[in-house]
């Protein structure tokens, strides 16, 4: 029997985009139409969030980098603190790489929101490893410019992600 590429779509759902795959002409079970409405409304919160997070420390970093370098320096003055700090950036980004091959699955690669999702905590992880490390104003500064602007970039990447689909 050969199996042919298809276009299948949930018509009772409006905000379900079709679903295209490897099928021997079977229709979808009415199931898979409401669960796949749940999911993305659950993806588009989600998705919001990760705007949220992404273009607040944005705002912040390049708004006032020297003032909050001066926070960073007082924050991590202790070795205990710059310790934890390290940690929990080892254990962050630990995890953005734990998560990569689960995005290497066919199912999962139509998800941009999980790419993007996974590339916040890398950055997130990285900004924790780096902060530990800079021990000066300056050093704290240049490293606010940098990660506003790559904050910033995701802010947009998301943003076109939600007001795209």
């Amino acid at each position: 029997m050969a199996r042919e590429s298809v276009g299948i779509a949930c018509s009772d759902l409006p905000s379900v985009r079709y679903y295209h795959g490897e099928t021997s002409g079977q229709a979808l079970p009415a199931y898979f139409c409401k669960d796949r409405h749940s999911l993305d409304k659950a993806f588009r919160i989600y998705a919001w969030f990760l705007l949220v997070v992404t273009a607040l420390p944005a705002a912040a970093r390049l708004a006032k980098p020297r003032e909050l370098a001066r926070i960073l320096l007082v924050r991590y003055q202790h070795p205990q603190r710059r310790k934890r700090a390290r940690i929990g950036g080892l254990i962050y980004l630990g995890l953005s790489l734990f998560a990569i091959p689960f995005l290497l699955r066919p199912e999962m690669r139509r998800e941009r929101w999980l790419v993007m999702a996974v590339l916040v905590g890398m950055v997130s992880a990285l900004e924790f490893l780096l902060n530990s490390r800079g021990l000066s104003e300056d050093i704290l500064t240049r490293q606010n410019r940098a990660f506003g602007g790559v904050y910033a970039s995701m802010a947009i990447a998301v943003a076109l992600l939600l007001f795209t689909r």
